[in-house]
């Protein structure tokens, strides 16, 4: 372009120049077709097929199970790796009304995992719905099961305080391979009569991470080959791209578009404060229709009187012959407007 360049000394001051970091939301914020949140028509789509090919065995209980937990909650990945059969909890009970029976209030206790916490050392608390609570707890029966095979095939047999505290300390998503794998060494102790060690060692390794599934198969794995087993289509009618993540931007969205206060997101998305919820929170076309909505009923008169005919006097109003009744405005003494139809909206 006929430029001489830039001098060696801003050469060197750009070479230095660090980024502070990445820029969030930006998929959420211009609502991106393929990352951005799913739109309400794309998540029921996605929702009645899904259950659609649960209902015909075509999905396991297990990854439906997983979808919906992701959907629901919107947590991440990580949180769902970290779930222990013992973070499922009815035990508490509705404040009671009269004359209606007390209700079981269903917690899922989802660990915390952002702000450098230790694992499985800060909890948040997040209801369930009775559809999604027995989903869980079929789901974990069937975990239990597939362990007691197990221990079956190791001819170990447990009293029921040791067998009832493994089930407890079970994951809910079990990396299977790592169970496996770790309960071969086991044999050799069972063969050499330390029964105790072996029980011991079980004990130690349930209450650990060992068997806990990595985040890739908790949740994304079983995604995709829910995704496989669908026909998704996004709304430009391509093939929906799914991962973890959309279900947490389409949590944050729906919530948006609910006008919720951003303390309540921040809460329902497990923020602990609203620093990042800034960053992707997006005032969308649903507020302008809810705005527009709220105002309608005030702006409506001033609307009208811009779509009236303009006269010479008043006089020559439709209504002119009646000034008494359909005069709205009067200004320094004159007539400002005359209303052509009468509605007795008020304005005088």
């Amino acid at each position: 372009l006929g430029h001489l360049g830039v001098s060696r000394e801003l050469v060197e001051r750009m070479r230095n120049w660090r980024l502070t970091g990445s820029e969030r939301g930006i998929a959420v914020n211009r609502l991106d077709v393929n990352d951005g949140p799913l739109m309400p028509n794309e998540h029921q789509s996605f929702a009645a097929l899904a259950l659609t090919a649960f209902e015909q065995q075509r999905i396991s209980l297990s990854d439906y199970t997983t979808y919906r937990l992701l959907d629901v909650t919107g947590r991440r990945p990580a949180q769902l790796s970290q779930l222990k059969i013992k973070d499922m909890d009815d035990s508490r009970l509705e404040d009671p009304e009269p004359g209606r029976p007390q209700k079981r209030i269903l917690l899922l206790h989802v660990p915390r995992i952002k702000g450098r916490r230790k694992w499985r050392q800060h909890f948040r608390s997040v209801p369930l719905s009775t559809e999604l609570w027995n989903l869980l707890a079929k789901h974990a029966q069937n975990v239990q099961s597939r362990f007691d095979e197990l221990l079956k095939k190791l001819a170990l047999e447990l009293q029921s305080t040791d067998l009832a505290f493994l089930h407890r300390e079970l994951p809910l998503f079990p990396g299977w391979g790592s169970v496996t794998r770790s309960a071969l060494p086991l044999n050799s102790l069972l063969q050499e009569g330390l029964h105790g060690d072996a029980v011991t060692q079980l004990r130690e390794l349930a209450v650990a991470d060992n068997w806990h599934a990595e985040s890739q198969g908790a949740a994304w794995v079983p995604l995709q080959r829910i995704l496989t087993a669908v026909d998704a289509l996004n709304r430009d009618g391509k093939p929906l791209h799914l991962f973890p993540y959309r279900f947490r931007y389409t949590l944050e969205y729906e919530l948006e578009r609910m006008s919720c206060p951003p303390s309540v997101i921040a809460w329902q998305l497990d923020h602990t404060n609203l620093d990042s919820l800034v960053s992707y929170r997006k005032k969308g076309p649903d507020h302008a229709a809810r705005l527009s909505k709220a105002t309608a009923l005030k702006m409506a008169p001033y609307a009208q009187m811009f779509q009236g005919k303009v006269i010479d006097t008043e006089a020559d109003a439709e209504t002119g012959n009646d000034p008494e009744n359909s005069r709205l405005f009067i200004y320094d003494g004159k007539e400002g407007a005359t209303c052509a139809v009468k509605r007795g909206c008020g304005m005088t």
